[in-house]
């Protein structure tokens, strides 16, 4: 539901068969070698009122590193997009 709020646009244009517009965060995904799989992760968008509370558990978790360290497993479960 959260991808579909942000991305709505995007979501679209692939529905319909559209050329996704090269500006758009997740253009690159679909050049990319990565299987299906890391290709289709959820995506965490920055600002987003839910992606707060999961960065913030897995901060915690990690015992408060900072910001590379953080995004790095991260990035393992999902896309992340404006990470410091």
């Amino acid at each position: 539901m959260v991808q579909y709020t942000v991305y709505h646009m995007v979501i679209a244009d692939l529905k319909s068969s559209r050329e996704v517009k090269k500006n758009n965060e997740l253009h690159n995904l679909h050049n990319s070698s990565l299987s299906y799989d890391n290709q289709h992760r959820v995506i965490l968008t920055s600002g987003h009122h839910l992606t707060e509370p999961i960065v913030r558990v897995e901060h915690q978790r990690l015992l408060y590193v900072g910001p590379r360290y953080l995004l790095a497993p991260l990035g393992q479960e999902y896309w992340t997009t404006r990470g410091r």
